[in-house]
């Protein structure tokens, strides 16, 4: 009888030690000071007041108890990528950068409900910034994040004032993502480079993501800022649902006012996309005197609506001018596979797919397959915020 309770014991602690053991995650609470997060070859540190280069040997988790001005700066060398989960954020930056990665690359987990606003100081700094480095936000809970960047020049997500976004921003996971959703002034993209910068890089929006880019004034929603060229790629793919607002002149995917797309727009898989520009910019294309000389694909089962207002096009050019003159459309639209769309072309002259008029349109368009395309002319486009915090975007076709 000793025996079998010796054995029965001895097959407990066997068990015991083979089970995985839970860590607490390390957790810091940024209304008691600025955060630094530093990774190497050597491991992952976070620096905070007294503390300083604390090895992290868990999950590292930022959270706010309170409103709080303090930031996070991200770190990296020797390759290494920083991971770290925001979580119950509470930020009012009064116009500095919240969340800086800069060069560095970094993972971001997003968790519970956080909000990060610049408050109402004019800068020229984004809200989470990213140069030449790499970042990718995501959430394996559903989280939520509120951005807005209400008197800023700099990207909401993406670069500075009149600095290049040349590095890459990934959206994916169960993530809910609002990032300007409040109309205010700036030039900068919602998600992309600042006004003045060009956009050289790439974002990738994916996984389940739910998104709500809309860029103040005449930035893109996505892309570039106002006097900024797009020659970078954007991809949206997997099960996102996408919606993207120029709040001026700029398009609502692609490029800012007075300058032009010539880069990669990619939508494609299951992706539900609603694109658009509330004055002279393309849904998806250039923006107001910009010419579209890059390549837009929409394939896969993808359902895109994107639409233009007075003389630009839903997807192709922005109006050139207020007069008519024109770089145009010369690039490249193809839709393909078993997409649908509906492309909305400016309600005072206008191709939905194109340009503004005949001399404008100089490239290729093209459908394919099983796609399905439905044109119309807006009437009114309007940007609107419901009870749940969402921006919808309603188009009122003209009889």
């Amino acid at each position: 009888m000793a025996t079998k309770r010796l054995l029965s014991l001895a097959l407990a602690l066997l068990l015991a030690i083979s089970l995985p053991l839970s860590v607490a995650a390390q957790e810091y609470d940024l209304v008691n000071g600025d955060i630094t997060v530093s990774a190497d070859d050597s491991g992952q540190y976070v620096s905070q007041g007294d503390t300083q280069n604390e090895l992290q040997t868990s999950d590292t988790v930022i959270s706010s108890s309170s409103t709080t001005d303090n930031i996070i700066t991200i770190s990296t060398s020797e390759g290494a990528e920083a991971d770290i989960t925001i979580k119950d954020l509470d930020v009012s930056t009064n116009g500095e950068t919240a969340i800086d990665v800069g060069s560095s690359n970094a993972t971001i987990h997003v968790e519970g409900k956080n909000h990060i606003d610049s408050g109402t100081t004019q800068s020229d700094a984004s809200l989470i910034h990213v140069s030449d480095g790499s970042l990718n936000l995501t959430s394996e809970t559903g989280g939520e994040l509120e951005l807005t960047n209400q008197e800023s020049d700099g990207a909401v997500i993406g670069s500075d004032k009149e600095e290049e976004f040349s590095g890459s921003i990934t959206i994916d996971g169960d993530i809910d993502l609002s990032a300007g959703a409040s109309l205010g002034i700036g030039n900068g993209a919602a998600i992309g480079s600042g006004a003045g910068g060009d956009f050289t890089g790439d974002v990738t929006i994916a996984g389940e993501a739910n998104v709500d880019a809309i860029a103040q004034d005449d930035g893109a929603g996505i892309g570039s800022g106002a006097r900024g060229e797009m020659s970078g790629s954007i991809t949206i793919g997997s099960n996102a649902d996408v919606t993207a607002i120029s709040g001026n002149d700029g398009a609502g995917i692609g490029s800012g006012q007075d300058n032009s797309m010539s880069g990669t727009i990619e939508i494609l898989d299951n992706a539900i996309v609603n694109a658009g520009s509330d004055d002279y910019g393309s849904g998806i294309g250039s923006g107001y005197r910009g010419e579209m000389s890059g390549s837009i694909t929409i394939g896969g089962n993808a359902q895109v609506t994107a639409s233009g207002d007075h003389e630009s096009a839903g997807i192709g050019a922005g109006a050139q001018s207020i007069n008519g003159s024109s770089g145009g459309m010369t690039g490249t639209i193809m839709i393909r596979d078993n997409a649908q769309v509906t492309a909305n072309a400016g309600r005072k002259g206008s191709a939905a797919i194109g340009g503004e008029n005949d001399s404008d349109m100089k490239g290729i368009i093209a459908i394919l397959g099983n796609a399905r395309v439905t044109t119309g002319v807006v009437n009114e486009l309007k940007a609107e915020i419901d009870s749940n915090g969402k921006v919808a975007l309603t188009v009122t076709p003209k009889e």
